[in-house]
């Protein structure tokens, strides 16, 4: 049984990846763009990429989405996104713009329902989202992010693995120092919901 890493943009994936290297360290591939090969390939597969239905254990840590768009955001303004399509998306945008465009919108929901940033939104991948989130091996938390990397590495050795405890990094984070407007969430009603679904199941 091999493991994939559904990498959340902002969410703590990089720091994430480093911890499974620290753990795993010739098995873990990085990729943003798998065949269904790499799956295979490799005993962890982190990226970017969408949730698909295969065999592996998959993992996945989440983030307030206000909190998530804004450090994307900031991210994105300082010039360390590499994906080209988000740099001509937020190119000239204020934050004000960002968080009003449809471009920001249930982006967690797609990856979790199968589908990359750029697809469109459909009502029922919701639904299709949430079924998909209660299959997952693991869900942590970027704002619990020591302490949930302490219950994934309860997981693993439950699943037989001895793992010694990690350092763990902070790596590209964003420093902000603007408090988030409220009225953000009106555009979000849908992600917030989702996120809240989803705080319930990372519980269990």
């Amino acid at each position: 049984m091999n493991y994939a890493m559904m990498h959340i943009p902002k969410c703590a994936g990089t720091s994430l990846l480093s911890i499974f290297r620290q753990w795993f360290p010739r098995d873990v591939g990085n990729t943003n763009w798998p065949a269904p090969k790499d799956f295979h390939k490799y005993f962890i597969l982190s990226g970017h990429f969408p949730y698909t239905h295969n065999q592996s254990k998959w993992i996945c840590f989440i983030r307030h989405p206000l909190i998530r768009l804004e450090s994307f955001y900031d991210y994105v303004q300082l010039g360390k996104e590499r994906n080209s399509w988000y740099r001509r998306v937020l190119g000239g945008l204020s934050l004000d713009e960002w968080m009003e465009s449809p471009f920001s919108k249930n982006l967690m929901i797609k990856q979790f329902a199968g589908k990359s940033s750029s697809e469109s939104f459909q009502e029922s991948d919701y639904q299709l989202a949430l079924d998909n989130a209660k299959t997952f091996w693991f869900i942590g938390q970027q704002e619990r992010f020591t302490n949930d990397v302490r219950g994934l590495r309860n997981k693993f050795e439950e699943d037989g693995f001895q793992l010694n405890r990690p350092s763990i990094p902070r790596l590209l984070q964003t420093k902000s120092v603007r408090q988030i407007n409220p009225s953000y969430a009106k555009y979000h009603q849908l992600e917030l919901e989702f996120y809240e679904e989803l705080l319930g199941i990372a519980s269990k």
